[in-house]
C-alpha cells in the first residue's frame, strides 16, 4: 500500500492493464483496452477540469501563540 500511495496511478494501473492484457483471455484483453481507453481520456479530462474551477485553498489562521 505505501508503494501505491507513493507511486499512485503511475505505476499501478499501467502495470495491471499491461498483466491483464498479456496474461488474460479474450475477456480480459478487452478489459485492459477499454481500462487503457478511459484513462486516456479521463486523466487529461480531470486535469482540465481542476484548472477550469480552481477553487482557492483555505486560509490556515496564525495561531494565538
Amino acid at each position: 500500500m505505501i508503494l501505491l500511495t507513493e507511486f499512485g496511478r503511475e505505476a499501478f494501473w499501467p502495470i495491471t492493464i499491461i498483466l491483464l492484457f498479456v496474461l488474460g483471455g479474450w475477456t480480459r484483453k478487452k478489459t485492459a483496452v477499454v481500462i487503457a481507453i478511459s484513462m486516456l481520456v479521463l486523466i487529461p479530462l480531470g486535469e482540465l477540469a481542476k484548472d477550469i474551477v480552481a477553487r482557492p485553498r483555505p486560509v490556515i489562521p496564525a495561531s494565538d501563540s
